[in-house]
């Protein structure tokens, strides 16, 4: 999952607009929102509820004991997280990963398993970056680059340091106060809210052409550890200056110096910054028995930041679909719907996985009933969120009180998010539910070396992945169809709700 302080953080609006706006899909995407996108939201009219089964249904019970007691989740776990580690978006390991889960699906009886590349606008590779003191006293500093941002020269860069206190300060700063110097931001970008990532993004540009050397951010993370995390906007457009983060005890170190008078660093990053670079997704199906052409998506991202192994974020995510799969086939029946699994690549960068199979998928999208999506760790699962929809939720509560209650998954909320892999399809309309963990330990590792194997306790990921194989079942078994698909104009009402709309509107992507 992408950085985030709240649900409702979406730096990538602008790549999104890049990779949907031409999806060419019915109806009109979000993205292309003109001045209508200043109406009321209107009132969703009420669904019938789907009626809970009389007494337990043994067909569930079998398909939620094959994953609880025979499941293979953490056995998938064991050979993504240490077979592959970490997964970078674009890198060889990527790839071959993605021949793995394809393996995999092929080896639990799916059709059609297969690789669906795309191509991002450019690819990178971390290489060693360190950065050290020079005056007043010469010592090392702990640092870690930004992803998809350029290196500096073979032999460094060397620079006095400039504290920021915000982005529109640097924008009335004279050009000689700015050339050649080395900008240090006391905060996170990682963990920026919107606006503060908007305006930087907007800064960088005039930095560039001020001179501005490099730019510093003080680390989040205790004990001076790494967390990866790319540049707003990246990798679509690469930034023009390069970026590093320092070690949080080292930047309050360089806070303390800067405090007592003139402060020099140097800065080396050797990490470069590529091409065209193609990217896997991997979908395989279910067909279904009467309706194959509609379409329940069961998604999760493959990828993971370079640091740890993934296990967590999110490796957790796509052996879930792995062991749906599985399950869901192993059953012996299919169900009513066809079940397509996709595995995205590119979430960590983007959501860039997901816009491409969006947009590859535009014609059946109309047809596309649900998207489930799993990404936020591998706690113990709640339950599902259903995005800015109390008409799904008000629908869907009878069932998940009597098939999802004993597996721990029949909490269910409204909440809008726009911050992992079912966006791209909120976006266009189709209805969504995201799949909710107690995430309470979640960002002790999150994007750091410690997203390991161990991290992962056995039974709350079975759980979780009991829950949405019963749910995605469920849902693909339905007479009728799960959930209206929603128009152009109540999708932006939803954004409004949500409080999406003015990072839509900050980052330009719609027209207020």
């Amino acid at each position: 999952m992408r950085h985030r302080l709240s649900p409702l953080v979406l730096p990538f609006a602008l790549t999104l607009a890049v990779g949907l706006g031409c999806a060419g899909s019915t109806p009109k995407s979000a993205l292309a929102a003109g001045p209508k996108a200043a109406a009321a939201a209107p009132k969703p009219a009420p669904l019938p509820v789907i009626a809970a089964p009389a007494k337990p249904d043994p067909e569930m019970q079998r398909l939620a004991g094959s994953v609880l007691l025979g499941g293979h989740v953490m056995e998938y776990l064991r050979d993504l997280s240490d077979g592959y580690g970490p997964r970078l978006t674009g890198s060889p390991v990527l790839d071959a990963a993605a021949q793995w889960a394809v393996g995999e699906f092929k080896k639990a009886g799916l059709e059609n398993a297969k690789v669906e590349p795309f191509t991002i606008t450019n690819g990178w590779q971390r290489r060693e970056a360190t950065a050290r003191i020079l005056t007043p006293t010469a010592r090392p500093l702990h640092v870690s680059a930004v992803a998809w941002t350029p290196p500096t020269p073979a032999a460094g860069i060397q620079g006095e340091v400039v504290v920021v206190r915000d982005w529109d300060a640097v924008a009335v700063m004279r050009r000689e106060e700015l050339n050649g110097k080395i900008l240090f931001k006391q905060s996170s970008l990682s963990h920026s809210t919107d606006n503060p990532r908007v305006k930087f993004s907007h800064a960088l540009e005039p930095m560039r052409k001020a001179g501005v050397a490099a730019i510093l951010f003080e680390g989040h993370a205790p004990n001076n550890a790494p967390v990866a995390h790319s540049c707003p906007l990246c990798p679509e457009l690469v930034a023009p200056i390069p970026l590093l983060d320092v070690g949080m005890e080292d930047a309050k170190l360089l806070k303390r110096t800067l405090d007592k008078g003139a402060v020099t660093v140097e800065v080396i990053n050797t990490s470069p910054v590529s091409g065209p670079t193609q990217v896997p997704n991997v979908t395989a199906d279910i067909r279904g028995a009467s309706l194959p052409d509609e379409i329940v998506v069961v998604g999760a991202h493959l990828d993971a930041w370079d640091f740890g192994a993934g296990a967590q974020d999110n490796g957790s995510g796509t052996v879930t679909v792995l062991e749906v799969a599985r399950a869901i086939h192993a059953l012996g029946r299919a169900p009513k719907r066809t079940i397509r699994f996709a595995l995205f690549g590119g979430e960590e960068q983007g959501l860039l996985g997901s816009r491409a199979y969006v947009k590859a998928h535009a014609a059946e999208l109309e047809k596309t009933v649900v998207m489930l999506n799993t990404d936020y760790g591998a706690g113990a699962p709640k339950g599902w969120t259903a995005d800015g929809r109390p008409e799904v939720v008000k629908r869907f509560e009878p069932f998940a009180k009597a098939l999802l209650t004993g597996l721990g998954g029949a909490t269910l909320g409204d909440e809008t998010r726009c911050d992992t892999d079912h966006c791209p399809f909120w976006l266009e309309g189709v209805p969504t539910l995201n799949l909710d963990v107690d995430n309470s330990k979640y960002f002790e590792i999150h994007h750091q070396a410690g997203d390991t194997y161990d991290k992962v306790d056995p039974a709350a990921l079975s759980s979780s992945a009991a829950v949405v194989a019963v749910t995605a079942f469920a849902l693909a078994d339905l007479s009728e169809r799960f959930a209206p698909r929603l128009d152009h104009d109540t999708v932006i009402a939803h954004a409004k709700e949500g409080k999406l709309y003015e990072s839509l509107v900050i980052e330009g992507v719609i027209a207020k």
